[in-house]
């Protein structure tokens, strides 16, 4: 094989390696695109989760608030209930306390009606 001949050779395989390595960055090319439109895809699909999830935090915000505003409300009712309550045991007292002057009234009527009768019988009404 002469100088040429070799040099032609190299030449030759030069040229089949640089098509390889063009098709290799081709390929790389290629793969690149297909790897930013995925992230572009998964992007998208993170930005929609993200407001997905903006509206189901509102959404529960909403209802802890309305929770809360039951609960303060249901707490009101028993402190007004245990206020009745109490109430009603000092008014359910009085009427005992009434119903047992009211015993007392009706044991001086009773004397009163006896000495009107004697008064009357005494002055022959």
């Amino acid at each position: 094989m002469t100088e040429l001949d070799a040099v032609k050779t190299e030449v030759t395989q030069i040229r089949a390696l640089l098509r390889m390595a063009d098709s290799d960055s081709m390929d790389t090319r290629n793969l690149l695109k297909s790897q930013t439109s995925l992230m572009v895809a998964l992007r998208e699909t993170q930005n929609a989760a993200n407001i997905s999830l903006g509206e189901q935090a509102q959404s529960l915000g909403g209802m802890v608030i309305a929770i809360n505003n039951l609960e303060q409300r249901v707490n009101s009712l028993d402190k007004r209930f245990l206020d009745f309550t109490i109430e009603m045991t000092g008014v359910k007292r009085e009427i005992e306390g009434v119903k047992g002057r009211l015993g007392g009234v009706e044991d001086r009527l009773e004397g009163m009606d006896k000495n009107i009768v004697a008064i009357m019988r005494h002055l022959g009404i």
